[in-house]
């Protein structure tokens, strides 16, 4: 046993299974509004399979009720997977484990990727039930008693105990949809159908089929998924609601979806987009007003009441009759008007059904107001008769005060009056009505586009045989045979038509025409979404900041910021689709003897036509799929440049090769602002997976997705902030700054000051740092890159040139001077502290990601308290789109093509062709960068680290380096002046020297290029900032150099990287940071 054991060690340190989660609800309480809580008790079952146990050892076989069971050593084991979750936003929450982890059933499914025919797996599970207060981030019930509110429950998975990764990361769990439970309920459904008895006789053919049917809803039987049907799993409800009630018949208790004042109408969850180690249910309620209509109607028929007074006929006692009918409904509605409802009591604003309160109280004061004008101007208020109207010119008076179509002895005057008074005390109730009504319909229609899942052309990285699986049950009323009463249940949902039905238990008139109803809650939703307008260069935080959201049309909700996966150890095939090239990646992390793990990349460039776009050059291009499809064949799957396509072999022919793509520039503003350009994109891109298949025989799957413009400026940023520690940026010889100042001398003058220490044996105890302060100064360098050893070592080289006798002690002088000799403490402190953000500039727009390190800081130490925290059951943790890096990121809707195209249709551009560049166009230029640059001050627009110029290392990427390139100052680091001196003296040389013109035009691209550089840099950069501008980089671990400062390896025998975002992205997914 113990050697079986040690050959199948349970290893779940670096891979762990997926958990399944489905959710029961079993009881639900009213909404405290006030507080935004409510109460719920749920069950949470987790599921899962295992593949790594073996029979005998791990499990048995009961031999009498034919069960596996897990065997004991193993449930008391610690290296066991356990998966325990928790409900984040609980107040107060008892949590009871129902069941222990046991063996469900076996799985079994075909597998043909490794070469056998069946795979068997165990199905484990397990469950949990929380009973407690819920809080919500947010209840608005200012439409009460008409609101809708969406109520959640956040579940979350506890990291798995035993360490962190291999990684250094926690290891966390991924909480994803169920599949399992919906096939087990699939067997459940056809055995009791089966079971039913027969209303006629039956073929021996079907007996057989309802025998095997019975046979396979028991627990001994394998679960067979690849036997399913797919129409039956888009029926089948992934969460259940088991709140029921008993019913009068005596019958199988029924749906129960009152709770309270409120009525369930849906309810859902599914997996976060990517799945993580959280998991969103959430259940929608809508309030049951007709409890409260009568109150409308009182206050409504009093309003009527005191309006007719207005019938009261003309006499000497027309006042003292009218106010005694108005003043005691005043005195009455001013009860209603301060008294609210129980429900609401204690909210600090308004809701609708105050307002109405209020506004019938006004209307009772404004008829009061019109008894005593009517009097005056009709009657008058003496007793001869003198009125107000003899004093009106033309007759005008008498014209008001006769009678009028109203009849009743209805002057115009009172007539008017009435008809205006009415209309709005019906009208304005009932529109308030209708447009609680439609924010309803909004509300479902939005929850159902957000748990539907939709199969089509191309849907992120989901394979396109998947079947379309809704995540929201709505409630529906069904006839059930012997029941005079229809019953509610919960069901999937694809239809539209079914959210305004859902409702109908509420609003009995949307049962009517549920289509009508719900294009027209579609129609004010698209109306809204196009009335909605973003700036465009307010800057943006991103990521680690989720709880903001992305804006994006409805066609681009599958693409617009989905980060695809990326499995690591395996090459990463990514296509960078720009505005006119397309950048071709092979990324791949592996281990190399030696030198341990290292990161490879490839990449090269492939232009467009002149002013061509992706879309032109290859979308709608005939053989555009053709051309793409040999492209990516010969430059990723094809090795042997000369030879014929070589065809893959049976393995891989069934493995798909993944291809990443992603648009950015213009092609990203194409797709955003275009449905049918998405949809084109969409039909392309099955078409050269088509041709991949056909031609080359290579299973390829294209999976496209569009980063925003911050995700972009992002990725750039974590680029170059790895590149800066492991590439071979030379940060030991750099130029002088302003006043002799040294690159990093500041930063490290400031951190041995707050270090020093006084000294009897030093000869300036001013300047004398010991071991153990200087260690704690600077312990954020430490990681895997620089030990602590090795940052000791380097205190002792400081302290042997020192005149310290203590050999603890250390002067600034030989401390500063082992800093400037050594590449690693130089590059960590690069990247720890001076690295501030990247700067760029492309055809469109230029760009400033800056490091928002105190907001990441901020959040690695919530994230890591959270997770540590085990019985932590406080604010939950928002979903986060992915990214690992925080930035603040500005964008100047400016870019080097600007002044060679035309603004608009029709126009000329701002720079002729026809004429070499002179001082006069740049100058003309350079006005529109500042009223650009300006108008972003003057709206608010700037970062304020970038309106105050930033400080420490900005690193130049994109056109910037092109920019530093021509002038002859690439891949160094140097101080804002001398970089500017040197982009302004090429810019002098190209007026006073400029090209000789092309076919008769004169190419004014790097003229255009290094003025806006010029006049970016210049704006967002400090005085006392330094830049470097580099684009390739070789390889050059911190790790490699030892104590006395040496290299192991050559630089030749590491790899070579570009300074792009797609090695951001890599970064990213595969968490390499």
């Amino acid at each position: 046993m113990r050697h079986a054991n040690a050959e199948h060690l349970l290893d779940y340190r670096n891979v762990w299974p997926d958990v399944e989660l489905s959710v029961e609800i079993l009881e639900a309480g009213a909404v405290n509004v006030t507080d935004m809580t409510f109460p719920a008790s749920v069950r949470i079952t987790l599921d899962w399979e295992e593949i790594s146990l073996r029979e005998n050892l791990h499990y048995h076989f009961d031999l009498r009720t034919q069960k596996p069971h897990l065997s004991s050593w193993l449930l008391n084991s610690e290296d066991r997977f356990d998966p325990e979750v928790f409900v984040a936003n609980a107040v107060e929450c008892e949590t009871q484990q129902v069941t222990p982890v046991s063996i469900f059933r076996t799985v079994r499914r075909p597998v043909e990727e490794e070469g056998r025919e069946i795979q068997e797996t165990l199905w484990l599970t397990k469950e949990y039930v929380f009973t407690g207060l819920f809080k919500c981030m947010k209840l608005d019930a200012r439409r009460f008693p008409f609101d809708m509110h969406r109520l959640p429950l956040q579940i979350v998975a506890r990291p798995l105990s035993g360490g962190l990764s291999a990684l250094g990361e926690a290891r966390k769990v991924r909480l994803v949809d169920p599949r399992l439970r919906i096939y087990e309920r699939i067997l459940q459904n056809n055995a009791s159908e089966a079971a039913s008895p027969a209303t006629a006789a039956l073929t021996e053919k079907e007996l057989r089929a309802r025998k095997v049917a019975i046979n396979a809803a028991k627990p001994m039987s394998a679960l067979q998924p690849h036997t399913f049907d797919s129409k039956d799993l888009r029926q089948q409800p992934p969460h259940l609601w088991g709140r029921m009630i008993e019913s009068a018949s005596n019958s199988d208790p029924e749906v129960d979806t009152v709770v309270g004042d409120f009525i369930a109408v849906a309810f859902g969850g599914r997996q976060a987009l990517p799945a993580d180690d959280s998991y969103k249910l959430e259940m929608l309620y809508v309030r049951d007003y007709s409890a409260y209509m009568s109150d409308f109607w009182l206050k409504f028929l009093l309003t009527v009441i005191c309006l007719l007074a207005v019938f009261v006929p003309y006499t000497d006692d027309i006042l003292a009759n009218r106010l005694s009918i108005t003043l005691g409904i005043v005195l009455t509605l001013v009860s209603f008007a301060t008294a609210r409802a129980a429900a609401v009591e204690s909210l600090c604003y308004d809701t609708y059904f105050d307002m109405i309160a209020k506004g019938y109280f006004a209307i009772t004061v404004v008829v009061a107001c019109q008894n005593l004008v009517a009097t005056t101007l009709c009657w008058g208020t003496f007793r001869y008769g003198m009125s107000g109207a003899n004093y009106w010119p033309d007759g005008a008076g008498a014209t008001i005060c006769s009678k009028s179509f109203c009849g009743g002895g209805l002057n115009h005057l009172d007539c008017i009056f009435l008809v205006i008074v009415l209309n709005l005390i019906l009208l304005v109730p009932i529109g308030m009505w209708i447009g609680s009504i439609l924010m309803q319909l909004r509300m479902l229609l939005h929850a159902k586009r957000a748990y539907l899942t939709t199969p089509s052309v191309r849907q992120g990285w989901v394979s396109v045989k998947a079947p379309q699986t809704c995540h929201l049950m709505l409630s529906k009323k069904r006839r059930i045979p012997g029941r005079r009463k229809p019953t509610v249940q919960f069901e999937t949902t694809f239809s539209d038509a079914d959210v305004a039905a859902a409702l109908a238990t509420v609003t009995p008139l949307l049962g009517l025409v549920p289509s009508f109803w719900a294009w027209l809650g579609r129609l004010t939703q698209t109306s809204q979404n196009r009335s909605a307008s973003v700036p465009a260069a307010v800057p943006a935080r991103v990521a680690p900041a989720p709880d903001e959201a992305l804006d994006s049309p409805e066609w681009m909700e599958r693409y617009l910021g989905v980060l695809p996966p990326v499995e690591a150890g395996v090459q990463c095939n990514l296509v960078d689709i720009g505005t006119g090239e397309m950048g071709l990646y092979k990324i791949c992390s592996r281990m190399v003897a030696d030198k341990g793990q290292v990161l490879f990349m490839e990449g090269k460039k492939v232009p467009m036509s002149p002013g061509n776009t992706f879309v032109e050059e290859f979308v709608k291009d005939p053989g555009g799929a053709s051309r793409l499809a040999k492209t990516f064949f010969d430059w990723y799957l094809h090795s042997d440049e000369g030879q014929g396509p070589a065809r893959s072999d049976s393995a891989n022919k069934r493995k798909k090769v993944q291809f990443i793509m992603g648009t950015t520039g213009k092609i990203r503003e194409i797709m955003i602002g275009s449905a049918d350009s998405t949809r084109q994109m969409e039909a392309f891109l099955t078409r050269v997976e088509t041709e991949l298949e056909e031609e080359y025989e290579v299973a390829a799957r294209l999976v496209w997705f569009v980063p925003p413009g911050e995700d972009e400026a992002t990725f750039e940023l974590t680029a170059a902030e790895w590149l800066i520690q492991i590439g071979d940026l030379d940060v030991t010889r750099v130029d002088a700054g302003p006043n002799n100042q040294f690159f990093g001398g500041f930063e490290l003058n400031q951190a041995f000051a707050r270090s020093r220490c006084s000294h009897a044996g030093c000869a300036s105890a001013s300047d004398v740092v010991q071991v153990e302060d200087f260690m704690r100064e600077f312990a954020d360098l430490l990681g895997p890159d620089l030990s602590s050893s090795f940052l000791h070592s380097k205190f002792e080289q400081a302290s042997r040139n020192s005149t310290c006798s203590d050999a603890m002690s250390a002067e600034f002088g030989p401390l500063y001077q082992v800093f400037r000799d050594s590449p690693k403490l130089m590059r960590t402190l690069v990247q720890k502290r001076l690295f501030a953000g990247t700067i760029s500039a492309g055809g469109g727009s230029s760009q400033v990601a800056i490091k928002d390190e105190p907001r990441m800081v901020s959040d690695m130490h919530k994230h890591m308290r959270s997770m540590l925290s085990h019985e932590s059951l406080g604010e939950p943790s928002k979903p986060s789109r992915g990214l690992l890096r925080a930035s603040e990121v500005m964008s100047l809707p400016l870019g080097n093509r600007a002044p060679l195209l035309a603004q608009e249709k029709g126009a000329a551009p701002l720079w002729s062709s026809d004429q070499p560049i002179t001082q006069g166009m740049i100058d003309c230029w350079r006005s529109r960068i500042d009223e650009a640059w300006n108008k972003m001050a003057e709206n608010d627009e700037l970062p304020d680290r970038v309106a105050s110029g930033l400080r420490g290392l900005l690193v130049g990427i994109s056109a910037v380096f092109h920019a530093s390139k021509l002038a002859g100052c690439a891949e160094t680091i140097l101080p804002r002046t001398l970089f500017l001196n040197r982009i302004l003296r090429k810019l002098d040389d190209l007026v006073a020297d400029p090209p000789e013109p092309k076919n008769g035009a004169y190419d004014h691209r790097d003229a255009a290029n290094l003025t806006l550089v010029h006049e970016v840099v210049s704006r967002a950069l400090a005085p006392t900032a330094w830049i470097v501008c580099k684009r390739n980089w070789h390889a050059q671990p911190a790790f490699l150099e030892g104590s006395d400062g040496s290299l192991v390896l050559e630089k030749e025998d590491l790899p070579e990287y570009v300074a792009t975002w797609v090695l951001g992205f890599y970064l990213n997914q595969t968490k390499m940071l």
